[in-house]
């Protein structure tokens, strides 16, 4: 089942006050909880999603200590830059009498050495080969905990979900305003990102949640093209991939827009196509199935039209801190459970010529899946036109 939200959409301007608080001490507990059964004695954290998540925190810099021995004993280390924003992060989750920020890094100081005793559990995706030296004269054998402590990312809470419903409405409101500035005239695929992360800005969000693609015409046959100073002209395909971020949290979307006349017959059964492909990979976003099944799905549309080859890319994939989180619909066979939230984005490309991507936000609920973008089915055709469909 296909469901979306049916409140009334109007133009957000957000209030980061009124976010429901993220809980602080419970996240350090759970993580705790869940590497119990492990014989580490100092979790290790240095991603700075992971570090985000945990403490708020959301400087450059960091690396998060979490004793799992002893449940008072915690360090936010990172440099005199953030030592003042590190503190007040802790305090807005309750955690400032729990971790303990340090202006300095635990690795390279005697400060808390104590607390990097093997065996170590590490917790990151990227780390430099000085620190992973480091880390390895302490622990030549330390435990991965990434795949232990994703199932809390995978998840999201009320309050996360929140924020990404708020992130998908900022950069709904800010892509119609962008458009409409089409009206007066061609202008540049680089000037229409730019107004659109304008406006994205003036409504309250953080940033875009990742470089803005605008690209017109041929240009649309790369799926991650760079706006260029081509001009926007009234005949042409627009492809616009867009998100938005909210206390860190994103979202993810693409529009593909024909001209309100003469587009040629093949674009429009290309769209018609990618649109069927769309629908066959959002019902199957259910709890249960697998993040594969949405590929499977979409796939099996796009290879019935005889067209599967002109997809270049997965069909989705997880979203939240990140922009780009597992589960992935190329590979990953997990059961999804309520609470995932996953994008689905077939598209077709034909070199040099064309390329259409449709692309929404999806929520795996109890009662089915959720659109939390607005459905990309409903922009077939550019602004001003009278020809709108529905899904």
């Amino acid at each position: 089942m296909h469901t979306q939200d049916t409140s009334p959409r109007r133009s957000l301007s957000l209030n980061p006050a009124a976010l429901d608080r993220a809980p602080g001490p419970s996240m350090v507990g759970q993580v705790r909880g869940l590497l119990s059964g492990q014989a580490a004695t100092t979790l290790v954290v240095v991603d700075p999603a992971w570090i985000r998540y945990l403490t708020g925190f959301d400087g450059s810099h960091g690396t998060l200590l979490i004793d799992l021995r002893d449940e008072d004993r915690h360090l936010l280390c990172t440099d005199g830059r953030y030592v003042e924003a590190a503190g007040r992060a802790l305090g807005a989750r309750g955690l400032d009498g729990l971790v303990e920020v340090l202006g300095d890094d635990p690795l390279t100081t005697s400060h808390h050495r104590d607390l990097l005793r093997a065996p170590l559990a590490l917790l990151g995706s990227c780390w430099s080969l000085s620190t992973l030296r480091l880390l390895m004269e302490i622990d030549p054998t330390p435990i991965d905990a990434q795949p232990l402590l994703w199932p809390l990312r995978a998840v999201k809470q009320t309050w996360e979900l929140e924020r990404i419903r708020a992130a998908a409405r900022l950069a709904d409101d800010a892509m119609d305003a962008a458009l409409a500035s089409l009206a007066d005239g061609p202008i540049s695929e680089r000037l229409l990102a730019a107004t659109y992360e304008f406006e994205l800005r003036a409504r309250g969000a953080d940033e875009p949640a990742f470089a803005t693609i605008v690209a017109a015409g041929s240009h649309a046959s790369e799926p991650h093209a760079r706006p260029s100073e081509r001009l926007i002209r009234p005949g042409d395909i627009l492809l616009v991939d867009f998100g938005a971020t909210v206390d860190g949290y994103r979202s993810d979307a693409t529009r593909t827009m024909l001209p309100s006349e003469g587009a040629d017959p093949r674009v429009q059964a290309y769209w018609d196509i990618v649109a069927a492909a769309q629908r066959a990979g959002i019902a199957a976003a259910t709890v249960g199935a697998s993040a594969h099944d949405i590929e499977t799905a979409a796939r099996a549309v796009l290879r019935e039209a005889g067209v599967e080859e002109l997809l270049l890319h997965g069909v989705g994939h997880a979203l939240g801190l990140e922009i780009h989180e597992r589960p992935f619909t190329a590979h990953d066979r997990d059961p999804l459970a309520e609470g995932t939230v996953i994008t689905v984005e077939p598209g077709l490309y034909v070199p040099g010529e064309l390329g259409i991507r449709l692309e929404d936000t999806i929520l795996v609920g109890a009662e089915g899946p959720e659109c939390l973008t607005r459905p990309a089915t409903e922009s077939r055709t550019r602004p001003g036109s009278a020809a709108r469909v529905r899904s």
